[in-house]
């Protein structure tokens, strides 16, 4: 429940608009509970309240009921004089009560608050977002048990929508000691639902006099959620300063911030980052390339280097041949020059014996 907005001058004019919200256990919007609206003076300030609709004021009124998204609402008019006011609605189907709180006039300096810085969209299946929500008391006097309340909203006429379950919501503040603790989630947006957490106060978490206190969140979304192309809309957070009530566990609205648009989109793919060259497999590696060059230039110069070789001996035994035929012409000139030099001394002999007389027979 709260009250749009929170503060109002003291004029007797402007409004404010209130809006409680139904749910049942598993966070869908509630339809036809009848809801009753009233309005007190807080006891520790002085004024008057103004008037507000949705009350019974005289037999047969109608009173306001829930509609399809679980929600009722009353117009509250300001007063004329200075008040901080509670505006109740209870639930006359189930019985529960739940309070906002209006600040009028003066008392408007007075008037707690709260911002929230969202992030400027989720990713389903990425990394954890991180938000924050801060929480101003500028009066001089305590809240007690003071708490934030997140809700969030998305598609509010379609049966596709984010579940509780692939949300994941922590926070951390001084309370804490700076460590995150899991917040729990109920509901769903789809069909116009709701899902909700509470950071469950204790008495470190009471917002002092002329205080501010700080909560870091975390949300995550799983892989694999509705995106905002599939619901048709974006996600919707609103964070609420609540003042809790232990003794009935009902609580009332001081501020909010929100509701405020967060789309959702789908995480892109790991990316790989290769700095090499991709495997063909009819192609070398360059340098499988690089040692077959190498290879083949060296069994080309291996056959260059065989060939002057083989060349060289082939001139040698080429030599050797020559030689060797030289030398036996030679020995067969040798041989022979005996017997010419053995004829010749005949022939000489023969021309000595006629010129000496010696006959011959014809």
């Amino acid at each position: 429940m709260d009250a749009s907005p929170s503060d109002l001058p003291a004029d007797g004019t402007s409004t404010s608009t209130v809006t409680v919200t139904v749910l049942d256990s598993d966070g869908d919007p509630v339809v036809g509970d009848t809801i009753a609206f009233s309005a007190r003076l807080d006891d520790s300030t002085n004024g008057a309240c103004g008037t507000l609709g949705g009350q019974r004021l005289t037999l047969g009124e109608t009173l306001p009921v829930t509609n399809a998204a679980g929600q009722a609402t009353a117009t509250y008019t300001a007063g004329t004089s200075s008040a901080e006011c509670y505006v109740e609605a209870t639930d006359l189907t189930q019985g529960n009560t739940n309070e906002a709180i209006i600040y009028q006039g003066a008392d408007t300096s007075d008037a707690p608050s709260v911002t929230q810085t969202l992030p400027a969209s989720l990713a389903a299946g990425g990394a954890m977002s991180t938000f924050t929500a801060t929480a101003t008391n500028p009066s001089s006097t305590d809240i007690a048990d003071a708490r934030f309340d997140l809700y969030i909203t998305g598609d509010s006429n379609g049966s596709a929508g984010v579940d509780a379950s692939q949300l994941q919501l922590s926070y951390k503040d001084d309370a804490t000691g700076g460590d995150f603790v899991n917040v729990p989630l109920t509901g769903s947006t789809a069909n116009g639902g709701v899902i909700d957490g509470s950071i469950i106060p204790d008495t470190a978490e009471s917002l002092g006099a002329g205080a501010t206190r700080t909560a870091t969140f975390e949300l995550s979304l799983a892989a694999g959620a509705p995106d905002t192309a599939t619901t048709g809309a974006p996600l919707q957070i609103e964070t609420d300063l609540d003042n809790f009530n232990s003794a009935d566990a009902s609580q009332a609205n001081l501020d909010r911030a929100g509701p405020a648009a967060v789309p959702v989109v789908q995480a892109p793919g790991d990316t790989v980052t290769f700095s090499g060259k991709f495997s063909d497999p009819d192609r070398r590696h360059p340098d499988q390339v690089h040692l077959h060059r190498r290879r083949h230039r060296q069994r080309r110069q291996n056959r260059l280097v065989h060939r002057k070789l083989h060349l060289h001996r082939f001139e040698l035994s080429q030599r050797n041949r020559h030689g060797r035929s030289d030398l036996l012409r030679q020995r067969q000139h040798l041989r022979a020059e005996p017997h010419r030099l053995g004829h010749h001394r005949t022939h000489q002999n023969a021309e000595r014996r006629d010129r000496n007389g010696h006959h011959h027979l014809d």
